[in-house]
């Protein structure tokens, strides 16, 4: 008897150590990434951000010309430093535009980052990425 008392109490305890740990993994908010490629160029030819993380500011260089966002979040450009002031553009998932020259950005679940007010330093990020071939973007 003491036996099968062991085994219920240990089967009981088994069930909330997973019942627990299924809740947990379920409350857990999705990771803040964008799920694609940012091209930017410039004469040279373009260089991509791949899925670039949320709400974080890319400083993308002097010499833009086009973007091209082809990643599931909205990308709000900006023309001033860390992404200060107001947004230039805000480019839709999967959609490009031509870029002010000295570019920055930004990228978020909704559009409503066009009126971002300056990001702080330890959140800016050079754009780096994977080097692409000139011509137009696709």
């Amino acid at each position: 008897m003491r036996k099968a008392d062991s085994m219920r109490t240990t089967t009981r305890l088994l069930a909330v150590a997973i019942a627990t740990t299924l809740s947990a993994v379920m409350i857990t908010p999705p990771a803040s990434a964008a799920r694609g490629t940012f091209t930017f160029y410039d004469n040279d030819g373009g260089m991509g951000i791949v899925d670039p993380d949320d709400d974080v500011c890319y400083r993308l260089g002097f010499t833009i010309r086009q973007l091209d966002n082809a990643t599931n979040r909205y990308a709000a450009v900006f023309a001033k430093a860390e992404c200060g002031g107001a947004s230039v553009n805000v480019l839709r998932p999967r959609s490009a535009a031509p870029a002010p020259g000295d570019a920055w950005v930004r990228f978020q679940r909704s559009r409503s980052g066009g009126a971002v007010v300056v990001g702080s330093k330890a959140q800016c990020k050079t754009g780096t990425g994977t080097p692409r071939t000139p011509g137009r973007p696709r």
